[in-house]
C-alpha cells in the first residue's frame, strides 16, 4: 500500500493523472491507512496531495527599466504574488524566483537559463516580443512560459502562452454575429500592428465565407490621433458597419471622431472588440460616443467573482488598496494559469506544459480564461453598450435606429413623409417593444 501510494504521488508529479488515480484507488481498496490513505484519497478526489515538493515559479520582468516600465512591471509582480496568495498552495507551497532583465533582451536569455537551472517549473514574463524571443533561446527544455502582454507568439516554440496574443474568439464571434443579423457590408479599421491587426484577419476568415463583403481595409499607425481621411472614406462608402478591433487606448480618439463625423446618423453600426468594454474606457469616455456600439466582450463571471477574489488576495498580501488594477490583474491571471496546473500536483516543467495543453479553465481578474489550440483565450459574448453598461444581446438581436420627427414646413405646415431625422442607434433592450416585432418597423423618439 505504501509503495502504491508513493508511486501514485510520483505519477501526479509527472502529470500522469489517470494512471495515478487508478493506482491510488487500488491502494484504497487494499486498505491503505495513515499518510498513505491521505495521499490516495487526495489523488482520487483531485485535491492537493500531501507531501508534494514545494513548487518554484520564475518571474522575468524589466523591473529596472524605464520608469513607466518599472511601474508596469511592479504591478505585474504584485499580481503574481497575489495569485500565489489566492491559490491553494499559498506562500508556503510556492517559491517565487524573480529575475530583472532591465529591458535588455540579451540579459533575458541568460536569466531564463538561470531560472531553469534553479528549478523553476514555469515562468511568467517577459513583457515584449524581443525579450520573449531571446528568453526562449535560453531554454534548454520546453520550460512553460506565460507572458501577460506579448501580442505575437513564435510559431515554432512549444509551451508558450500570452494573455496579450490574438484574441481570436472575440473577433470570430463578432464576425459570425454580424453576418447572422444581416450586416452584409463592412469596412475594417485597425492598427497596422498589434493584436487588432491580427483580429482584423480573423474577421475576414469568418465574415466573408458567410456572405459578407469587406468594402475596404483601412489601417493606422499606433499613436495616431486624427482619423479624418479614414472617416471620410467610411462616409463615402456607407457600409452597414465599421469593424474597429482596436486597443482600449485608441477608443477615446476613434469613438469621439466617429461621433464627430456622425456615422451613427447614417445608420452605420460600430462593432468593436474587448478594448471597447475596458472598465477604464467606460469610466473615461463619454457614453455619447459609446452608446449603441456592439462589442465582442470578455464574459464577466457572475458578480465579478474572479476579480473580487483577485482584489481580496491583493489586499491581503499587501495590506493596501489597489490603485491601478491593470498590470496587477494581468500578472494575477498569467500566474493563475500556471498555478492551476501546480495545484493539481504536477512538479516537472513537462507536466506543467501537459496540464496547460489539457485546457486549464478558471475565472480570473480579467475574464474566464482557458487554453485552446496552444493559445490562452477568454470566453466572449456579444453585448451592446449603453450608459457605460454592457447589455447582453440575444443571437438574433441588433441595435435599432432612433429618429427625431420631422418638423412641419413653416410655409405649408405639412410634415414630410418618413420616420424623421436619424439620430443614431439604440440597444434593442432599450427600444420600445413594438419596434422589435418586425424589422421594417423603426422607432421614433
Amino acid at each position: 500500500n505504501t509503495l502504491q501510494a508513493a508511486e501514485a504521488r510520483s505519477l501526479v508529479i509527472h502529470g500522469a493523472f489517470d494512471e495515478a488515480v487508478a493506482l491510488a484507488q487500488s491502494a484504497l481498496e487494499a486498505g491503505a491507512v495513515g499518510a498513505d490513505r491521505d495521499i490516495a484519497e487526495a489523488i482520487v478526489a483531485g485535491a492537493p496531495v500531501p507531501g508534494l515538493p514545494v513548487a518554484r515559479l520564475g518571474l522575468l520582468l524589466p523591473l529596472s527599466g524605464s520608469p513607466s516600465l518599472q511601474r508596469f512591471s511592479e504591478g505585474v509582480r504584485e499580481g503574481v504574488e497575489a495569485a500565489i496568495r489566492a491559490s491553494s498552495l499559498g506562500d508556503e507551497g510556492v517559491v517565487l524566483d524573480v529575475a530583472d532583465d532591465g529591458g535588455d533582451a540579451e540579459l533575458s536569455r541568460s536569466l531564463m537559463r538561470m531560472l531553469e537551472s534553479q528549478g523553476a517549473l514555469a515562468v511568467v514574463g517577459p513583457l515584449d516580443v524581443i525579450s520573449l524571443n531571446a528568453a526562449l533561446e535560453g531554454r534548454t527544455e520546453a520550460l512553460p512560459v506565460v507572458s501577460p502582454t506579448v501580442w505575437s507568439l513564435p510559431a515554432d516554440e512549444a509551451a508558450v502562452l500570452s494573455l496579450g496574443a490574438d484574441d481570436r474568439q472575440g473577433a470570430t464571434l463578432l464576425a459570425g454575429w454580424a453576418a447572422s443579423v444581416g450586416l452584409d457590408s463592412v469596412i475594417v479599421l485597425a492598427p497596422s500592428e498589434g493584436p487588432g491587426s491580427l483580429e482584423a484577419g480573423f474577421l475576414d476568415e469568418y465574415f466573408v465565407p458567410a456572405g459578407g463583403r469587406v468594402l475596404r481595409r483601412l489601417t493606422y499607425e499606433p499613436g495616431t490621433a486624427f482619423f479624418r481621411e479614414q472617416m471620410e472614406t467610411i462616409r463615402a462608402l456607407q457600409p452597414a458597419a465599421v469593424v474597429l478591433p482596436i486597443p482600449a487606448s485608441d477608443v477615446p480618439a476613434l469613438a469621439s471622431q466617429a461621433a464627430f463625423f456622425a456615422l451613427d446618423t447614417l445608420g452605420i453600426q460600430l462593432l468593436g472588440t474587448a478594448g471597447w468594454a475596458d472598465p477604464v474606457v467606460l469610466a473615461e469616455v463619454s457614453t455619447r460616443f459609446t452608446d449603441g456600439v456592439v462589442v465582442a466582450a470578455p464574459v464577466q463571471p457572475a458578480d465579478d467573482a474572479g476579480y473580487q477574489q483577485f482584489l481580496q488576495a491583493y489586499e491581503a498580501r499587501f495590506q493596501r488598496t489597489l490603485v491601478d488594477a491593470g498590470p496587477a490583474a494581468l500578472g494575477y491571471d498569467a500566474a493563475s494559469l500556471i498555478l492551476r496546473a501546480l495545484e493539481r500536483g504536477v512538479r516537472t516543467p513537462a507536466a506543467v506544459a501537459k496540464a496547460l495543453e489539457a485546457g486549464v479553465e478558471f475565472e480570473g481578474a480579467t475574464g474566464i480564461w482557458s487554453v485552446d489550440q496552444d493559445r490562452a483565450t477568454r470566453s466572449h459574448e456579444i453585448v451592446c453598450m449603453a450608459a457605460a453598461e454592457r447589455l447582453v444581446m440575444k443571437p438574433d438581436e441588433r441595435p435599432v435606429p432612433i429618429y427625431r420627427p420631422y418638423e412641419p414646413d413653416p410655409e405649408t405646415d405639412s410634415i414630410p413623409e418618413g420616420p424623421g431625422h436619424m439620430m443614431g442607434l439604440v440597444c434593442p433592450s432599450l427600444a420600445p417593444p413594438d419596434t422589435l416585432a418586425a424589422t421594417d418597423t423603426l422607432p421614433t423618439f
